[in-house]
């Protein structure tokens, strides 16, 4: 659809011409009763004086924005005047437009010239809307998601897509999303998803058990999921290639490694409430386990990791050091933090690719030996 609102005679026979030319309809923007779906839309807009917008188009284009109709579109704007050929890009109309229709995640396509009749001619303006046009490649969901909730995501690309509110920075934009239905159209969107990289932290409004339970994605591998209340390990089942799982800061109590999805090499379980870990068989995938700040009071379950490479149990009721460890032959970073135990063994030493031992906050007795020791080996203690 072409919208205009030119009374120049000149103007109007150029958007006639260009209606026949792109098989387009036109309307005067103060006849608009309703929007139409399709995949673009045209404006012709005057410019005058300081260069912004009339009270018409401010208007129009404030009900266009609220339209879910108009969601996702490639969008061409012509401006016309009567000062200076080249349009500014920072100039305010140029500002008022791109901030109006913030929301509708639209493709924005402003041709550079001011439409002089005698200067620019008909093809120009053909080729630009021909060569410039591109269908929507994001996700309708999550467009829908941005509209609905007046927020834009922190970051939304083909690899990542971060569902923190990039206004604070911090807060879910679930959390603002104002529509019914609001669990469903989250499990929706979330089996929907097409990039590798999820961030979806600190969900206060939904139950999120719920939603990942009934999500089912073979995309995404690496997932946030800080702060959500989570407390059903079982819940994640349906994400089949996740290998990067990051679950800090929720409630779980147990885990069980057999209801993790297959394919996990590393897990963040920091700052929870886990007391009891259940695994039968041996993981070779998973290299990456961090418990800090836990309930966990028995590491015998660390033997099932043989491949382990990073290790962080630090802040843990452990008054001795887990024996467990000496058997991890490929462990590389070893976070003991804040644990309240008093003596490490020498052999610790003699792990053959061991680079880091973290002891915050620990107090080893005859630590200034062991340090000495350990820098000998090429190995670095953090405290």
């Amino acid at each position: 659809m072409i919208y205009y609102s030119s009374q120049n005679i000149a103007i109007l026979n150029l958007i006639d011409n260009f209606c026949n030319k792109t098989n387009t309809k036109k309307i005067h923007i103060l006849k608009v009763k309703k929007f139409q779906k399709s995949e673009n839309d045209v404006f012709f807009i005057p410019i005058y004086g300081e260069e912004e917008l009339n009270y018409e188009w401010e208007k129009f284009l404030n009900e266009y924005a609220n339209n879910v109709n108009n969601i996702g579109k490639s969008l061409f704007f012509y401006l016309y005047g009567v000062y200076d050929l080249e349009i500014n890009k920072s100039s305010t109309i140029i500002k008022q437009i791109k901030n109006i229709l913030k929301f509708l995640s639209v493709q924005i396509n402003i041709f550079p010239l001011k439409i002089i009749p005698e200067l620019v001619s008909l093809e120009s303006l053909l080729y630009y809307y021909r060569h410039n046009f591109k269908k929507d490649i994001y996700n309708p969901l999550i467009n829908k998601l941005i509209f609905f909730s007046k927020e834009q995501l922190l970051e939304n690309n083909f690899q990542t897509v971060d569902f923190t509110s990039k206004t604070d920075e911090y807060s879910s934009i679930i959390d603002k999303l104002k529509i019914k239905q609001k669990k469903q159209f989250l499990i929706n969107l979330l089996s929907s998803i097409t990039q590798e990289n999820v961030i979806l932290n600190r969900v206060k409004t939904i139950n999120m058990n719920e939603v990942l339970k009934k999500t089912k994605n073979s995309n995404i591998v690496k997932i946030q999921l800080k702060s959500n209340g989570l407390k059903d390990i079982t819940s994640l089942k349906g994400f089949t290639l996740l290998e990067y799982l990051n679950l800090t800061a929720n409630f779980f109590e147990i885990i069980n490694f057999n209801e993790l999805p297959s394919n996990i090499i590393s897990l963040n379980f920091g700052k929870n409430r886990i007391e009891q870990i259940k695994i039968e068989n041996e993981n070779l995938k998973i290299k990456k386990l961090i418990f800090f700040n836990n309930k966990i009071n028995n590491m015998s379950f660390l033997e099932k990791f043989p491949n382990l490479e990073y290790l962080n149990i630090g802040f843990n009721p452990i008054k001795e050091f887990p024996k467990e460890i000496l058997k991890l032959k490929k462990l590389k970073h070893l976070n003991l933090s804040y644990l309240p135990i008093d003596s490490l063994p020498e052999n610790i030493l003699q792990l053959k690719y061991l680079k880091t031992i973290d002891l915050t906050g620990t107090k080893i007795l005859n630590f200034d030996d062991f340090v000495f020791k350990a820098q000998k080996r090429g190995i670095k203690i953090i405290s």
